[in-house]
């Protein structure tokens, strides 16, 4: 058995790295310029697979691919399907869902990382809404067509984006939009 005042004496010194190569961990997660050597450093520690980043969201994107669905009774006037969890407005933070867990809206962020071949589901869900399945609209926080289902829907992708210090300042805004031109267009 290890004696405690020798433990003690020697912590410090196995403390200390550890701790600085878990904050060099930390900064790499938002994307901190490292020089060559710290770099090297981080990817040699990282074949001991103990001090490290791990886990399914150990490195966060600046960038999310967001689905909006949206129906149109005549094909010029579109209106959009909102999800209940979803983010959607860029400018309002998003709503706090524990314990509760979201599948749709979880499940639509995931689709929007992959093609539609990967994600058959989500032509089957374009397709309830067009024939305006309650149990799939009560999916949705709101129905924009209460009287009749849309004839046409689409699903448009947008990304969001963190806003740099400067935009933020120059725009005065949380985040901005950019449309990426994947559309999904089905006919009734």
């Amino acid at each position: 058995m290890p004696c405690p005042k020798l433990q003690k004496k020697f912590s410090f010194f196995l403390i200390l790295p550890v701790f600085l190569i878990s904050v060099l961990l930390f900064l790499e997660s938002f994307s901190f310029a490292y020089p060559q050597w710290t770099v090297k450093l981080l990817n040699s520690l990282s074949a001991i697979r103990s001090i490290n980043n791990y886990g399914a969201f150990a490195i966060m994107t600046t960038r999310r691919p967001e689905i909006i669905i949206e129906g149109s009774s005549d094909g010029i006037e579109w209106k959009e399907f909102p999800f209940c969890w979803k983010p959607d407005d860029p400018h309002k933070a998003p709503a706090f869902i524990s314990p509760f867990h979201p599948r749709l809206d979880w499940q639509m962020w995931f689709a929007a990382l992959s093609t539609p071949k990967e994600n058959p589901w989500f032509a089957s869900l374009l397709s309830c809404l067009l024939h305006g399945k309650k149990e799939v609209i009560k999916l949705f926080k709101a129905n924009p067509f209460p009287t009749s289902p849309p004839k046409y829907v689409r699903a448009l992708i947008y990304v969001y984006e963190y806003s740099s210090w400067s935009e933020k300042k120059r725009k005065d805004s949380g985040g901005t939009e950019l449309f990426m031109g994947c559309i999904f267009l089905l006919l009734l």
